[in-house]
């Protein structure tokens, strides 16, 4: 099976290629605002990086969000343009998922430490390294619509990720408006399987105070950790949205393995969080649960392109008719909240 996977929900923007279930070929910039001038391009240079035509690829699966209400809608309608004219079925993936994923699995770009700080005009990477992961040098650059083949491509490190799978991971992502797209997975096997909600930051952070002084209770802590189930953020489409279906850019390898000697002395009852949201409110977060709360470093933070085709491997069995593709808010528009007096 070929799988075409694109992710344009936030300020990333890529394509990914997995060739008979190994990941060939991956192209992802940040790239705010420009992602419909971008997908198409990036789509075309990963299947030449990976020797194949449109018409080879047998599904197609798509981020289908949350994040930017625009940028989602252009995924997905990419994604289901791309499908319904090849006559292959499509496959939607949760951002939240992607990150969770990442962090579970230890899904980054292998960047060598002592060049981990892309300049013009160079890339990241190093001649000779195996092909898979790329990061365009655009990224360190003013012009950030240069072509992901003008990089070299990078090593992908995969290896066990800094958050046991046997443990609660949060994801927050940054909404903005002081809010956040949350969910929460007991374990690594919940992905696919829980539900994303928007919530103020307030209300999750106060969730947290609470189950700080409510921890006795067996699994108070891990829920509320989340946001809570009933924490709604105003003009949420509903408190709790399921999805249709079931890190990170930059990273240097030695961050990983920092982070995973760093969880190897986690306290017991440790509630890990990751996502540019839990980034922003670190500082909030450990006020209220202390050592027991471990926020993964930046690289995780970011989605990744090389995470979310590993992901679309595992999920193929899902895939439904280009159609069935819907993007996955969890709230309403900027311009529909603030017409329903909303913030």
């Amino acid at each position: 099976m070929n799988i075409l996977v694109v992710d344009t929900a936030s300020t990333v923007c890529g394509a990914a290629v997995i060739r008979d279930g190994a990941v060939v070929a991956v192209c992802q910039q940040t790239l705010p605002r420009k992602h419909a001038a971008s997908i198409q391009r990036m789509t075309q240079e990963v299947l030449a990086q990976a020797g194949l035509s449109p018409r080879d690829i047998t599904l197609c699966a798509a981020v289908t969000g949350p994040g930017s209400f625009t940028g989602v809608r252009v995924g997905v309608a990419f994604a289901q343009g791309f499908a319904a004219a090849m006559g292959i079925k499509a496959l939607a993936l949760c951002e939240l998922d992607v990150l969770a994923f990442a962090a579970y699995q230890g899904t980054v770009l292998g960047l060598p430490a002592q060049r981990a700080e892309p300049v013009r005009g160079q890339c990241a990477g190093q001649a000779g390294d195996a092909p898979g992961q790329c990061v365009s040098c655009a990224e360190a650059a003013s012009d950030r619509s240069a072509s992901c083949a003008e990089a070299v491509p990078c090593q992908p490190v995969s290896q066990a990720g800094p958050v046991p799978g046997q443990c609660p991971l949060c994801v927050w992502m940054d909404a903005r408006h002081d809010q956040l797209f949350a969910a929460h997975y007991a374990e690594a096997k919940n992905i696919g399987q829980t539900e994303g909600k928007a919530i103020r930051v307030a209300q999750a952070l106060e969730a947290l105070t609470q189950s700080q002084t409510a921890a006795a209770a067996p699994g108070a802590a891990n829920a509320a950790a989340s946001g809570g189930a009933n924490a709604a953020a105003p003009g949420t489409a509903s408190a709790s949205v399921p999805r249709a279906a079931d890190a990170a850019v930059s990273g240097a390898a030695n961050a990983v393995a920092s982070d995973v000697a760093h969880t190897a002395t986690a306290p017991r009852g440790t509630i890990y969080f990751v996502g540019d949201g839990a980034i922003k409110h670190q500082a909030a977060i450990e006020a209220a649960l202390g050592a027991r709360a471990i926020v993964l470093r930046a690289e995780f933070s970011v989605p990744s392109l090389y995470a979310a085709a590993l992901l679309a491997v595992e999920r193929a069995a899902s895939a439904a008719p280009a159609a069935a593709l819907k993007p996955e808010y969890l709230r309403l528009s900027q311009a529909e909240r603030e017409r329903l007096g909303g913030e």
